[in-house]
């Protein structure tokens, strides 16, 4: 990566303070930008009281004024477009819509959450860190028809245009510039643009950068693709498995089917003798019936006998008597 030397413009200072919107801070640091009293350490201090997102949506118009668009001529207003999910820059830059022109043209600024369905509508797409993964698919749909892309901490720095960061050495916001993609889309660079504490894209140690993680993630692929052969086989070998016990199943399916219809034959010739039973149980009801008025009756015949008898006996002893005389 190419670092310019650090320097921060009168313009960038000028419109920092348009956008700062603590009336104490402005007063205080456009007096000393105008008395042209304030050292840089001066500056610096004030710099740091700023909140970030003022920064950014400085610099991000501050650097958009130093880049030439291919069909700028044909351009009557710069769309800007915010893609965040919250609003802190969208508002800030919206703040300026009204009095501020960028290249002499007035701005529109819009927010959006993704999807983007129609990006080719904007001069200018600014993507969050948490939306910098959009510009792969936005690249495609914009890629020569005069779209900037900013983005903020962005992870696809091949295709982000403009991409903000956090200096963490110097403690301060700054911006690299991919030429690459620039020139690809046919944008023009101000030499201006050098003294805004930036830097270019080294697209070929991104290029080595990204070829060393392709090998790895191709290492990964690799050993993907074997936990993928390992899985296929064991997945094989459980739908053996499955095969073998669903076929067990059919046959003690089959086997069931069998015992059923056994159970159903048995169930019918077992209603069938219930009925056999239900029957004689009628009829040996209806012979106990009969048969205790029988015994009914031979009671009676046997009551009749034994008077007979005892009848018969008393006649024999009278008999006897009477032969005795």
């Amino acid at each position: 990566m190419v670092h310019f030397k650090p320097f921060i413009t009168i313009i960038t200072k000028y419109l920092i303070v348009l956008l700062i919107s603590n009336s104490a801070v402005h007063a205080q640091y456009f007096a000393n930008f105008s008395n042209n009293k304030s050292s840089k350490t001066d500056d610096e201090k004030l710099i740091s009281q700023i909140p970030e997102y003022k920064i950014k949506a400085a610099l991000s118009l501050n650097i958009a004024s130093n880049i030439k668009w291919p069909n700028e001529r044909s351009i009557k207003e710069f769309g800007i477009l915010i893609v965040d999910s919250d609003t802190l820059i969208y508002n800030e830059v919206k703040s300026v819509e009204n009095n501020h022109k960028l290249k002499g043209k007035p701005i529109k600024v819009s927010h959006s959450s993704p999807p983007i369905r129609k990006p080719t509508e904007y001069s200018i797409i600014y993507l969050s860190h948490s939306h910098s993964p959009l510009v792969n698919s936005i690249y495609q749909q914009i890629v020569g028809k005069g779209v900037l892309i900013v983005t903020d901490e962005g992870t696809e720095r091949l295709l982000t245009m403009v991409n903000l960061f956090l200096n963490q050495e110097k403690q301060n916001v700054s911006f690299e510039i991919n030429r690459h993609t620039l020139e690809e889309n046919r944008f023009t660079l101000n030499p201006k643009l050098i003294a805004l504490s930036g830097s270019f894209i080294d697209i070929k140690e991104l290029y080595l950068k990204t070829y060393h993680q392709l090998i790895e993630e191709n290492k990964k692929l690799l050993q993907l693709q074997a936990d993928i052969t390992r899985y296929q086989q064991e997945k094989a070998e459980y739908e053996s498995e499955i095969r073998t016990l669903n076929e067990r199943v059919n046959r003690l399916n089959q086997n069931t089917e069998v015992l059923e219809k056994q159970y159903n034959n048995a169930s019918v010739s077992l209603k069938q003798k219930d009925s056999l039973i239900l029957i004689a149980t009628k009829e040996l009801a209806e012979k106990v019936a009969e048969s205790q008025k029988l015994q009914t009756a031979v009671n009676k015949q046997v009551a009749l006998i034994n008077s007979s008898r005892n009848q018969l006996d008393l006649l024999n002893k009278q008999i006897v008597q009477t032969q005795k005389i």
